[in-house]
């Protein structure tokens, strides 16, 4: 680094560090917000607040069981998600993590179109 007093060596050493640093912070985030989407996909019909969900309304529409393997379901691709991040963290990551996204929309996406024709033919 020109007028630092660093040698080329030592201003390497020091932007890696300074990588190895973002990463570990971005795999905390990361893992943090899947985490935080796992719970949020898969408790979403199970919980009341007032104004906001009504769980118990969607479980008298579709019944406890019906409701249970749905959110069973919904929640394959965001626990997967988190067992990786979780088992990978601070890991080299294996060859299908950067494609793992793709899959994951292309799964998730067209997923309620199937539940609603699957599970609740009459509406």
């Amino acid at each position: 680094m020109l007028g630092s007093g660093l040698s080329a060596g030592a201003a390497d050493a020091f932007l890696v560090g300074e990588y190895s640093l973002a990463m570990d912070w971005i795999q905390t985030l990361f893992a943090c917000l899947i985490t935080l989407q796992f719970v949020v996909v898969t408790s979403h019909d199970l919980v009341d607040i007032p104004g906001w969900t009504h769980g118990t309304q969607v479980q008298s529409i579709v019944g406890r069981r019906k409701l249970w393997l749905v959110t069973m379901v919904n929640a394959i691709f965001p626990g997967l998600a988190v067992v990786f991040a979780i088992y990978f963290w601070n890991r080299p990551k294996p060859w299908f993590v950067s494609d793992y996204w793709i899959t994951y929309c292309a799964v998730t996406i067209p997923a309620p179109t199937f539940y609603m024709s699957a599970f609740m033919p009459c509406l």
